[in-house]
């Protein structure tokens, strides 16, 4: 026994010290349990397809007898029926069979990137999520025991329509106390509700996982396993609305006011999204790709469409490059200039500034089909910069005039039709414009030397100068990442700010062989890159910054949230305890 114990070889992690559970195919790398959930989670390798260890041999597949004749096993595939056969299933003798490893192999195939996704993606977002609702109702909480304490001031400026309420400090008091007592229950009834939700989406994908794991060598239970319903409605995620306090513009009495909260429709609610702190962190910079635009002087300004499709532009022309360089196309009648002058909309189609200073949109790239979608009626403002929101649609346009040497910002819908705009004496000659997260307003402006920020109301929050005194910002391009912080080119580096205006870190420093000043940047939603253009050169490197936080954190949140759930007591008096979660993908 011990010379056979001797011979046995136990496999490591690539990484770590730990044991081999999981294989990745195509970084052919063996991983530990830890170092798989880290695998599946960073974005560099978040689309690598990861199985059990065993998964990398062609091991033998278990012979599945058949539910109708016990005695024979399954060894075909009718493909008109979409159904495992034996040899003695008569009925499908002279439909179309096929063997039912092959049809086991191509449906696992083509259905490796839904487990790709449920094991990188979709996990994660709903485990985030699911953490996101307690502090959601907890802020609500401390909202309506804030608003309910300023409730005697409020009534007060209304003590001639009101004056019954004032008849008895006690009898307020027990109201308002009773009220905030009735809203906390309900926010604490959707808490339960919501997490329950969740906890119950977060166990399918989790059994789904395990599932295409244990069926790795029962190609039978696989195929009726991917035709479920279950496994087709996996990747739908269950509503979870926002919790929102309500908020009274009409006049009550008390038993109208108690019979109205006791009502309380909330009209339509948006979907609550996942809060990207809890997913995503800041990292080390790194390269990740570069493109050399052969067609231009320098890039000026940076678009992207697509994972491989770029659109870039300098003082002459405006081109779509693929992610070899090479040009699928050109705007002719673009007005290009050193500045921010096209954007793209959420259907990932061109908006620019034109010649005549219109801002059109290009229809299909293929055949150069345009039209104009914002006309210039006023030939005293002149557009400079533009930025198509991500979230609504809207499309930002900063304008300059020249005679009256002022600026101002107009926002219009995705249709062309203008929404609100205010002249800002806080800008000068904003050459970039983008939009953050929380909805700010972000402007490079030349003029100023700095970084303005504002409201969506022209309501001015801040101007970054720099984080030195003695330090002077030549701001160009600029952009937001997911975590709300602002990236600007300026003197050689990048320089990234908090929503705040705090000075965070620069993180572009690494010194080249060839002359790189950047001057333009975009950022990549769906690679979360952030492109960098180059003024002196043809090149465009793509940076990455953030990228998701060890999956072993975020299942520890979860678990510290879970195990702090209060026990709720349900309508019919009994009580729900709290379910566990597993940990395994």
């Amino acid at each position: 026994m011990n010379n056979i114990g001797m011979a046995l070889k136990v496999k490591h992690c690539f990484q770590c010290e730990g044991y081999t559970g999981y294989y990745c195919h195509k970084c052919e790398k063996d991983l530990c349990f830890s170092c798989k959930l880290d695998h599946i989670a960073s974005f560099e390798t978040r689309s690598h397809y990861v199985t059990l260890y065993r998964e990398k041999f062609y091991t033998l597949l278990k012979q599945e007898r058949c539910v109708k004749d016990e005695d024979t096993s399954y060894d075909k595939f009718c493909t008109k029926c979409d159904i495992p056969v034996c040899f003695h299933c008569r009925k499908h003798r002279t439909h179309n069979q096929t063997n039912i490893r092959t049809e086991y192999k191509n449906k696992r195939n083509e259905n490796k990137d839904i487990f790709i996704k449920i094991r990188g993606e979709f996990l994660l977002n709903a485990r985030a999520l699911s953490f996101s609702i307690k502090s959601d109702v907890e802020t609500e909480i401390n909202r309506c025991h804030e608003a309910f304490s300023n409730f005697p001031v409020k009534i007060a400026t209304k003590k001639q329509k009101l004056e019954y309420l004032f008849e008895n400090a006690q009898m307020q008091k027990e109201i308002r106390d009773g009220i905030a007592i009735i809203l906390k229950q309900k926010l604490l009834e959707q808490k339960a509700k919501q997490t329950s939700s969740m906890i119950k989406h977060i166990r399918r994908l989790q059994q789904c996982d395990i599932n295409a794991a244990e069926l790795v060598s029962r190609p039978v239970k696989f195929l009726r396993f991917v035709q479920s319903k279950e496994f087709l409605e996996i990747i739908n995620r269950p509503y979870v609305a926002k919790q929102t306090f309500p908020f009274f513009t009409q006049d009550r009495n008390i038993e109208n006011l108690i019979e109205f909260l006791l009502n309380i429709k909330t009209g339509k609610m948006r979907r609550r999204k996942e809060k990207k702190e809890h997913v995503l962190g800041i990292c080390y910079p790194k390269l990740d790709y570069g493109i050399t635009t052969y067609d231009l002087d320098s890039v000026c300004h940076i678009s992207c469409v697509r994972q491989g499709l770029v659109w870039v532009s300098d003082e002459r022309k405006l081109i779509i490059v693929n992610s070899d360089g090479q040009c699928l196309g050109q705007v002719l009648n673009a007005f290009c200039s050193r500045s921010g002058t096209h954007t793209l909309n959420t259907k990932s189609e061109l908006i620019y500034i034109a010649e005549d200073l219109n801002i059109n949109r290009l229809v299909y790239i293929e055949k150069g089909e345009c039209d104009m979608l914002i006309q210039r009626y006023d030939c005293g403002w002149e557009p400079l910069s533009l930025f198509c929101s991500k979230e609504s649609g809207d499309i930002l346009v900063a304008m300059i005039s020249r005679t009256l040497e002022a600026c101002k910002l107009v926002i219009y819908t995705e249709k062309g039709i203008c929404i609100s705009q205010f002249e800002s004496k806080d800008y000068k000659r904003p050459i970039f414009i983008t939009e953050n997260t929380n909805k700010d307003v972000v402007v490079s402006d030349e003029g100023y030397s700095a970084v303005v920020v504002s409201n969506r109301e022209g309501r001015h929050r801040f101007s970054y100068k720099g984080h030195r005194p003695e330090s002077r910002l030549d701001p160009r391009g600029i952009c937001t990442d997911p975590l709300s912080n602002i990236l600007v080119c300026t003197s050689g580096t990048v320089q990234m700010i908090d929503k705040d205006g705090q000075f965070l870190v620069d993180i572009f420093r690494e010194p080249f062989l060839f002359e790189f000043i950047p001057i333009s940047l975009c950022y990549e939603v769906d690679r979360n890159v952030v492109w960098i253009g180059s003024r002196e050169n043809k090149t465009i490197l793509g940076y990455r910054h953030i990228d998701r936080k060890p999956a072993l954190i975020i299942v520890n949140l979860l678990r510290a949230f879970i195990h702090r759930l209060p026990t709720l007591k349900s309508m019919n008096g009994t009580t729900s305890s709290t379910p566990r979660i597993r940990t395994s993908f």
